[in-house]
């Protein structure tokens, strides 16, 4: 006898939803403290040289959390079309083995 493969949509599907809202609320942390290192636009710095590196600084953070953001919500949408495509190919595969099933008498 063989072993036989369960697959819960719901779960894996979910999971891509979770990881993509896990991906916004890393934004919305991201976005606050991005504003409040870097404040409205001048840095508390001038324009000295710590200043100028505390805005590279910035920018290279943002850079960062956008990257992050960015492959966090696209695992999560991966997940998803992943759950998609194997609950399309388990019920080609249930109609697959009902065509060739004899029929009982």
């Amino acid at each position: 006898m063989g072993r036989e493969l369960v697959f819960d949509h719901a779960v894996l599907s979910g999971a891509g939803r979770h990881m993509k809202d896990s991906a916004a609320l890393f934004r919305r942390h991201a976005d606050s403290l991005l504003l409040t290192v870097g404040g409205s636009g001048g840095a508390a710095w001038g324009g000295t040289a710590l200043g100028a590196a505390v805005d590279q600084l910035n920018d290279l953070v943002q850079h960062a959390c956008g990257t992050m953001h960015g492959n966090l919500h696209a695992t999560g949408s991966a997940i998803e079309a992943m759950a998609d495509d194997l609950r399309g190919r388990m019920a080609a595969a249930e109609d697959a083995v009902d065509a060739i099933r004899p029929e009982e008498p």
